[in-house]
């Protein structure tokens, strides 16, 4: 009798810690939970949830929960909409955000480059895996620059061009003077610092708002750079 139990025991022990197949007997090792089938799929939780920071629906939710939002709700940037979404944020401030895009205009995400100082070069931001810029001081000008993070099959052509710059440190007058930038990206200067930018400052606080794109890429990026010489670089890259 105590042999049996103890078999008993250890079979559900087993058990208890092994994956979990649904029609299967071989689950996969690096699933916790293999569904398989042919014509069936995984319907998960239908939510309606108010904004894209919505804390109330769903009390605390966890930091990587996946629902399907079922409606539109939430104003500009807060906004929401149906389709697959994931917490991206904390269970006490959640950020919803969606795992598909369902038409051309929906799709955008926001990097951010902020650090106190002058412009450090060992201080970058990456956008989408594919992108790194920096800020770097040249003289008594600014250099805002860019390279690719992995060689690309063929060249890569980049153009830029600012649609707005700052303003004159003694007299707070606006500057709008325009620039535009051409460069290229190829399997072998690819992560070489390319300029896309370089706004003159020896005092004050400068900003400039552009507008890059490629040919080659169906990402464009808006690129919105503030600081203050000396005191803190701050810099926001808007994907669409």
């Amino acid at each position: 009798m105590k042999k049996t139990s103890l078999l008993l025991c250890f079979l559900c022990t087993q058990l208890f810690f092994s994956q979990i197949g649904i029609n299967t007997t071989v689950p996969n090792q690096s699933a916790m939970l293999d569904i398989v089938s042919n014509n069936k799929g995984v319907l998960v939780p239908r939510i309606a949830l108010s904004s894209r920071t919505d804390a109330a629906t769903i009390p605390s939710p966890a930091t990587g929960l996946i629902i399907y939002n079922t409606t539109t709700a939430g104003i500009g940037g807060d906004q929401i909409t149906p389709g697959l979404t994931i917490n991206t944020g904390t269970p006490a401030n959640p950020i919803w955000a969606s795992l598909q895009v369902i038409t051309n205009t929906q799709g955008h995400t926001t990097d951010k480059l902020r650090y106190l100082g002058l412009p450090d070069i060992t201080k970058t931001t990456s956008v989408g895996g594919f992108l790194e810029f920096r800020v770097r001081q040249s003289g008594i000008s600014y250099n805002f620059e860019m390279r690719l993070l992995n060689p690309p099959t063929s060249n890569i052509i980049y153009r830029y061009a600012r649609i707005g710059y700052g303003i004159v440190p003694t007299t707070g007058e606006k500057i709008n003077n325009g620039y535009a930038s051409n460069f290229t990206f190829t399997p072998t200067n690819y992560n070489v610092w390319q300029v896309v930018d370089a706004p003159f400052l020896t005092t004050g606080t400068l900003g400039f708002h552009g507008v890059l794109s490629s040919p080659n890429r169906d990402a464009m990026h808006e690129l919105i750079l503030n600081f203050t010489y000396g005191e803190f670089v701050n810099c926001v890259i808007n994907t669409y």
